[in-house]
This record gives structure tokens, sequence and C-alpha cells, in this order.
């Protein structure tokens, strides 16, 4: 046999017993969602894992501490993982859905199917729940398996898991996970992830970002902090505090001091520190229209667009002056933009620009004809303003006023959601997520679905961060690695 065919068999035999690799380059997009409702725990003696709803949870037992979760892996329904399994060290995980078996590969970052489960070696054993138990504070324990909160909310235990650490880990279907250690019985709670899957809106504070959208079915409601910094989760959760109702979230603004919120029954003005609604802004209360849409903070005024048009709350001695600007009324206002001392404002009938030194509205005349009706997003990079249409994209230089139309087939219901840097420009909407790479010659385009582990194709809101975009979609918030060397555009 030839030197040829000796090198073609050895190639034929590595590829047949070695797997596929997966189809998205490793470590592309990682989702975090609403890891409240558990079904299963397994542990091996560094590593805790929860079977979710929506994926796999991983704890660190000796930091004490939440790591990334298996969201991003491929070759598995992250929503229809049954039951986890981990061996004594680690080294193997197997998963079940409803209908199938799978082993997890971490160099692939990707499950393969199996046919049937191998004898895994662990100290892991279901219990019942304990008879007394001291709850975690703002909760009681009244029968076993049962933890009584605010507003009459019970949260049932699912899964009651001991390890043979000492620690037992508990499961609930609607709080997450907890943990407690015998022969105390003090429950900890273990915050992580989101309150509700669907994101709107993102606002961004140092290392948090401050996260909420529509609450539709879920259990609990709210805001969610997520620190990025060390992957801890706070919540501010609606229904529970005083002043803040279970109401759909549509967009956030912030400053030092308060945190605004934009829902369909007005604007709420939540003191940071106390994290109590101080008052509520409402159409009764000077508002042009109650449904809030888009928001943006400059200086001491607050820009409130709605479906009826722009308010400009700004401070006036000691009360608020309501500012309506007359071209504006009963226009919707998809999104507002600040650059410099100008406000962008997009609306259904194209751009606006209001200047906040003496409070003049311009109307934007595109000379290529895309941004003249329903503008949907804005975003401005190193003095660019880019906005989106049904018409696609317009790129506009704001110090030559050369404009450059990008005539996309976006393809989307409802094109909404826009962040750009230095190389690129992100869209999203109802079919996934484009990018359009403006700085190549030529300009080329890129679509990007579940396929490349995005976990849904509806976006809602978009924010990069170095080589990272932050994706709000109706699954969750995704960490998607736009920058990737591996992959090739």
């Amino acid at each position: 046999m030839n030197r040829a065919r000796c090198l073609i068999l050895a190639i034929t035999i590595l590829l047949i017993g070695t797997p596929t690799i997966s189809a998205s380059p490793v470590g592309q997009a990682t989702t975090w969602s609403d890891f409240s409702f558990i079904r299963d725990i397994s542990a091996s003696m560094t590593h805790v894992y929860f079977a979710t709803t929506n994926g796999i949870t991983v704890y660190n037992k000796a930091t004490r501490t939440w790591e990334s979760p298996l969201t991003g892996t491929e070759g598995i329904d992250h929503q229809d993982i049954q039951r986890v399994w981990s061996d004594r060290f680690g080294e193997k995980i197997y998963a079940q859905t409803s209908n199938d078996l799978y082993e997890y590969a971490p160099l692939f970052e990707r499950w393969y199917p199996i046919t049937s489960l191998p004898e895994v070696d662990n100290d892991n054993q279901y219990i019942a729940p304990p008879e007394m138990l001291v709850a975690p504070f703002g909760f009681s324990y009244g029968e076993p398996g049962v933890l009584y909160g605010e507003y009459h909310r019970t949260y049932n235990f699912n899964v009651v898991m001991d390890d043979g650490s000492g620690d037992i880990w508990v499961g609930t279907w609607g709080h997450g996970a907890g943990r407690y250690a015998p022969p105390t019985n003090v429950m900890e709670m273990l915050p992580f992830g989101l309150l509700q899957e669907r994101v709107n809106a993102v606002w961004e504070e140092g290392d948090m970002l401050w996260v909420s959208g529509a609450g539709f079915n879920s259990l609990r409601t709210g805001i969610t902090g997520f620190n990025r910094a060390d992957t801890s989760f706070t919540y501010i959760e609606s229904g529970v505090i005083a002043g803040f109702p279970e109401v759909d979230v549509n967009c956030l603004a912030g400053d030092d001091d308060y945190l605004y919120i934009g829902t369909p029954s007005g604007l709420y003005v939540m003191h940071r520190n106390s994290q109590m609604v101080e008052y509520q802004v409402t159409g009764r209360s000077g508002l042009i229209d109650d449904n809030i849409i888009s928001l943006a903070r400059n200086g001491d005024s607050l820009f409130v667009g709605t479906e009826e048009g722009l308010t400009i709350l700004a401070p006036e001695n000691d009360s608020l002056n309501y500012i309506f600007p007359s071209a504006l009324v009963g226009l919707r206002i998809w999104d507002i933009h600040l650059y410099d001392s100008t406000i962008w404002i997009a609306t259904e009938q194209g751009v606006f620009r209001y200047f906040c030194a003496d409070g003049r509205l311009q109307r934007f005349r595109d000379p290529k004809m895309v941004l003249t009706s329903d503008v949907y997003g804005l975003d401005v990079y190193d003095s660019t303003l880019w906005g989106i249409s049904d018409d696609g994209a317009l790129q506009l230089d704001l110090i030559t006023g050369e404009a450059t139309a990008h005539r996309l087939r976006i393809e989307q219901v409802w094109p909404n959601a826009l962040a750009v840097n230095d190389s690129i420009a992100a869209i999203g909407g109802t079919q996934g997520l484009l990018f359009v790479f403006h700085t190549a010659d030529p300009v080329f385009t890129r679509r990007f679905d579940t396929y490349d582990g995005l976990p849904s194709e509806t976006i809602f809101t978009l924010r990069f961060e170095g080589d990272y975009l932050w994706i709000g979609s109706d699954q969750g918030l995704t960490r998607f690695w736009w920058n990737n060397p591996r992959r090739v555009d």
C-alpha cells in the first residue's frame, strides 16, 4: 500500500472515531434566562448541576459562586432537559430529555446522543424534604417541602439531593436553587438567572446590567440586576414592592439616584438605594400617553417616548415642567439616542433632532430615502449615526454629512434592535441577528439564528461590550462572541 493510501486510510479512521465538531465555534453564545424552575440535581466533588426548564446551571462548591450555564452548548434541546447526571470527579456529564439520552463533550461544548446511560459513580441520593427547616429571610416553611413567600406565593421543593458532602441541595419549582445543612437545617437561597425570560430592556451601570421585559406567564416579574464581574444576581420584584405592580417593562434608564421604568401604564421612578417607587407619572399626571416605549436621560431632563408622542420632563424650581414638542404629537416614538447636546428621535415618520440648548426641533431630511417612515432604532458610534427601517439601514457621518444607504434584505416583520461598533452594525428583529460589516470592502452581511447558538430568533435589544454583543430576546439575555476568531464570516 503506497503512502497516499495509508494517509487517506488513517484520516478516515480518525474521522470515524472522532465526534463531529460543533456547527458554531466553541464559546460563541451563552444565555442567562429564568432558571427558577428546577427539574433535577446532580453533583460531583466540585460542582452541582441543576437541570432547569431553560438549561443546566453550574454551581461551584469551593468558591460558592455560580459559573456560566451550559446554555450555549449544542446538540440538545435545553428547555427539555429532564434529568442530569455527573460522576464523582465531574469528568462525565449526562442528560436526558423527554425522548433521548446525551453525553456532554466539554472540548466541543456539544452534546452527543447515546443509546443507554452508563453506570455513574457518585454519592448522590434523592431524599425527602425535611420536616423542620429554618426558612430564608422573607419566607416561612410550613408543611414539608413548601416555602411560603410574600403575597401568598408558594414554592414547592421539586427535588432534594444529598451529595454526601454535608450540604443538602434543593431545587424549587419557581424560586430556583437552595441548600441547607443538617442538623441546623438553616436554608440559604442561591439566586441565579433572570426573573423572567423575555428581555425588552437593558440599562448598563458599571459592572451591572439592569434587565427587564414583559412578564407573560412568569411566576416572578420585575427587574434583574446582573453583575458581570462576579456573576451574581439581585432582584427588584414587581408585585412585591409597594407601588411597583406586576407590569410589563418596555424600557429602562437611570442616573446616580433613580431608576426610570417605562411601562404600558406609565413611568415608575424608583429610588436606587431604597428600591422604593417614589412616584408614578401617567397621562393623568402630565404625560402625553401612558404607553412608554423609549427613554433617554440627559442632564436633569428625561425624554419619554410614547405611542402618542414625546414628553420631556425637566425640573423647574421644585416641580417638573412637561414639554411636548408639537411636531411629534401623535407620533410613535420608537427610539431616543443622545449624542453630545443633541437628542436624535426615531419616529413613525422619520428621524428628528432636538437641540437641548434652545429647544429647537429639526426633521432630518434623508437624501437616500431610507429613514422616511417608521425608524425603529438608532445608534451612534464615533460620530456616525445609524438608523434602521423597513427599507434597510442608513449610515450618516455627523461631521461631514455624508450618508450611505444599505439596502438590506432584513426580512423581519419588525426590525427593532440596533447596535454599532467600529466594525459591524448589528440588527435584530423577528428573524434572528444580522451583521453588517460596514468597514469591509465591499460591505457584506451575515445572518445568525438558533443554529449559531442563539436561544431565539426574536430579538428586542442589543448592546456591544468589547468582543461581545449582549442580546435580549424572548428567551433571555445572551452574551454573543461577535469577534470569535474561530468563526469564518
